[in-house]
C-alpha cells in the first residue's frame, strides 16, 4: 500500500515537474541541436546525372564520362550517444528532488532528440566495504536499449545511499559508451562534491581525474555537473577543474535549474 501512495504521489509530481520544464526543454533542444554535430554523409560524385560539376575535365580525358553528382539530404538524427552517472552518496540526499529534476530534464531532452542514453546511479556499500573488497552498486534508470522510452518515474524513485568511488562509476560507464556506434560520446557526471569511499579519501581525486582522463583519450567527452544552491567557492571551483579539467563543468543551479559553465 505504501508503494502505491509513493508512486502515484511520484506521478502527480511528474506530471508537474513537466509542465514547469516546457521552456527549458525547448531551448535545450536547440542548443543541443546546435553544439552536437550532424551526420551528414559526403556528395557523391562521378553519376551519369545530377548537379553537373565544376570539373569538367572528365568529358574530355574519359571514354564515358560521368560529370554529375549529388548531395545527399543531412540526416534529422544526432550521431551521439549519452551515458549519465549519478552520484548516489548520502551526500545528495538535501538535494534529491532538485537532482531528479535535472536528471529528468536531460531525459527529456534527450528522448525528444531520439538520442540514445542511459542513466545510472552510483554508490559504494559502506557497510560492507572492506579492504580486499569494495562493493560498488549501480543502479539503472534508464538504458541504451530503451531507445525514447519514458523512464520518468525511474527517475523519480531514485534514493540516496551511501558512498561515492567516482573514478570507479566513470570507467565502468566509459566502457558501456566504448560498445557504442555512435561518433560523438558524452559522459555527464552529476555530483555535489568530491569522491569519498573506503580508502579512497586521500588518492580518490587523483583517480577520478585519471578516469576522465582515459575516458577523454579514447573520444568520450567527460561533463561534471555541479549541484549546488549557491555559487561553487574558489576552492571547489579548483577541486573540479583538477578532477574533470577546467573547461569541462556546468553549474546546475537547484532553486532555478538554471545551467551555465
Amino acid at each position: 500500500m505504501v508503494e502505491a501512495v509513493s508512486n502515484e504521489a511520484n506521478k502527480i509530481k511528474l506530471l508537474k515537474w513537466r509542465e514547469e520544464h516546457k521552456p527549458y526543454i525547448r531551448s535545450f533542444v536547440e542548443e543541443m541541436k546546435k553544439r552536437i554535430e550532424m551526420k551528414e554523409d559526403a556528395r557523391r560524385t562521378g553519376l551519369p546525372k545530377g548537379r553537373l560539376s565544376p570539373k569538367l575535365t572528365t568529358i574530355l580525358v574519359d571514354e564515358r564520362p560521368r560529370p554529375f553528382y549529388r548531395k545527399n539530404i543531412p540526416s534529422d538524427k544526432l550521431d551521439a550517444v549519452f551515458g549519465l552517472l549519478v552520484d548516489g552518496s548520502a551526500s545528495m540526499m538535501d538535494k534529491l528532488d532538485e537532482t531528479k529534476k535535472a536528471v529528468l530534464m536531460f531525459h527529456d531532452v534527450l528522448r525528444q532528440l531520439a538520442v540514445p542514453h542511459e542513466i545510472s546511479s552510483y554508490y559504494e556499500d559502506a557497510n560492507h566495504a572492506t579492504k580486499e573488497l569494495q562493493p560498488n552498486v549501480f543502479g539503472l534508470m534508464h538504458t541504451f536499449m530503451e531507445q525514447r522510452q519514458d523512464n520518468g518515474l525511474s527517475i523519480l524513485s531514485f534514493e540516496t545511499n551511501e558512498d561515492n568511488r567516482d573514478g570507479f562509476a566513470i570507467r565502468w560507464m566509459t566502457r558501456r559508451l566504448l560498445a557504442r556506434p555512435e561518433k560523438n560520446k558524452f559522459l555527464l557526471v552529476f555530483s555535489d562534491g568530491e569522491p569519498s569511499a573506503f580508502g579512497y579519501d586521500r588518492n580518490g581525486i587523483l583517480d577520478t581525474r585519471e578516469a576522465v582522463m582515459e575516458a577523454e583519450k579514447q573520444g568520450i567527452s567527460v561533463i561534471h555537473l555541479f549541484l549546488a544552491s549557491e555559487e561553487p567557492t574558489d576552492d571547489q571551483r579548483a577541486l573540479f577543474s583538477m578532477m574533470f579539467g577546467i573547461n569541462q563543468r556546468l553549474l546546475i543551479r537547484l532553486k532555478t535549474l538554471r545551467i551555465r559553465r
